[in-house]
């Protein structure tokens, strides 16, 4: 990718995590900040790498997920309450957008307020597989720096 890694929120939460384990452990107060970045960035472009697969099943998997849950659990009333909110979009997906740009805008706007919920029932779950798999790869670095 183009750009500073460092303005990377993955990179800082990585940088923030070594900030945060140099505290507990001394053996890892010797090492130089040079070193320390070199090792966040090494984090950060191994849990990009691994997340854009554990993504793909995440998707995969969910999608398998809500068309067994359409097939077979109609009556269940979180996935009803859940396919209902996501039915209740259509109409403003689907509808009169307006003429002017900023009538496009506020659609845009209205619709993201009212998918938000979805957003986060669907999406925490996948922040949190990152946010592990980047501690773990981060351990490993700092255990292997260590080591050497």
């Amino acid at each position: 990718m183009k750009g500073d890694m460092r303005k990377d929120y993955l990179y800082r939460y990585l940088l923030y995590r070594f900030e945060k384990e140099t505290c507990k452990n001394s053996a890892l107060e010797r090492i130089n900040q040079e070193a320390k970045e070199r090792i966040c960035q090494q984090a950060t472009k191994i849990t990009r790498r691994i997340s854009v697969f554990v993504g793909l099943v995440y998707l995969i998997l969910f999608c398998l997920i809500i068309i067994w849950l359409n097939a077979n659990c109609s009556q269940n009333p979180f996935f009803r309450w859940y396919q209902g909110y996501i039915e209740s979009l259509f109409p403003l997906i689907n509808g009169d957008w307006g003429s002017s740009w900023i009538e496009k805008k506020g659609t845009i706007l209205w619709i993201s307020i009212k998918a938000f919920p979805i957003f986060v029932l669907n999406g925490v779950p996948f922040l949190l597989l990152v946010l592990l798999i980047a501690n773990r790869t981060l351990k490993k670095k700092m255990k292997a720096e260590c080591i050497n």
